[in-house]
């Protein structure tokens, strides 16, 4: 198991769902490797979100996706030669019929003339004009019952090839809309830092505790998706938060929080309670 794949187990279906919006069934699918509950572009949207969201690489269950769904793919469909077989059946009666009714049509015709043979001591050629006739006119029943069992054998492939064309299509759409979705909630939401002159910054991830530092010259954007505390060495900045600017001006170190994707100014007792009572 991959350790992208353990992490993900680790956090829980309940979560993944809550944060990436995948349903419940869907991402327990997707943990354990159970494809047969979903389809192909399904799956790969789902992987796309959870390699973003988590920052975990999938490569090795996504092969093992597409894998299964290539070698599904290539299956021949067992319905034609059980649908076809079936129709061979059909025609079997008809034919024992038309034998039948030759045969007895003969032996008929053979008591019948046995008496005269007999008397003459000759050998008479038996007229075989009424069977043709009877062949004639039971033949093309038969034919004409073969036809429409294979029309109707037909219609219903095509029926099934069609519906199931529709199916892949809807799913196709569904797939693209949820993503679409997906990508449309991650723009609505933004943490843009704009400073106004140089400027020190440190920023903490709250949940990690892991800190990080830089010079800022230019703008910098955030993780939505995190929650962090932010300290600058001096207020001459701006900050935009879902597209709204909010403006600052202070010579004096100033401080943040950034929680559940809300944010707002802090004081140094704040920022100390959130980061297990240090100044920094």
């Amino acid at each position: 198991m991959s350790y992208g794949l353990e992490r993900l187990k680790e956090i829980g279906a309940q979560k993944i769902h809550e944060k990436t919006h995948i349903s419940r069934a869907h991402v327990q699918a997707v943990l354990h490797e159970s494809f047969d509950d979903l389809n192909k572009i399904h799956f790969l949207g789902f992987i796309s979100i959870l390699e973003r969201e988590y920052d975990v690489d999938l490569a090795d269950l996504k092969a093992k996706g597409l894998a299964y769904f290539n070698d599904s793919r290539n299956k021949p469909a067992s319905f034609n030669s059980a649908v076809f077989s079936q129709g061979k059946k059909k025609s079997s009666p008809l034919f024992l019929y038309v034998v039948l009714v030759i045969l007895l049509f003969g032996a008929f015709l053979y008591f019948e003339l046995m008496p005269s043979m007999n008397d003459n001591n000759q050998i008479q050629k038996i007229d075989n004009s009424a069977i043709e006739n009877a062949q004639k006119n039971i033949e093309p029943v038969v034919e004409k019952k073969f036809e429409d069992s294979n029309e109707s054998l037909l219609s219903a492939v095509n029926n099934n090839l069609q519906e199931t064309n529709i199916t892949s299509n809807i799913n196709s759409v569904v797939a693209k809309e949820e993503i679409q979705k997906q990508d449309i909630q991650e723009r609505a939401k933004s943490l843009r830092v704009i400073p106004k002159a140089k400027v020190w910054m440190g920023y903490i991830d709250i949940k990690t505790n892991q800190k990080y530092e830089k010079n800022l010259e230019k703008e910098m954007n955030l993780d939505v998706n995190k929650n962090w505390l932010l300290l600058f060495g001096h207020g001459n900045l701006s900050i935009e938060v879902d597209g709204k600017l909010e403006e600052f001006n202070s010579s004096q170190n100033i401080r943040f929080k950034y929680v559940d994707g809300k944010f707002s100014q802090i004081d140094l007792e704040e920022f100390k309670q959130l980061n297990k009572d240090k100044k920094w």
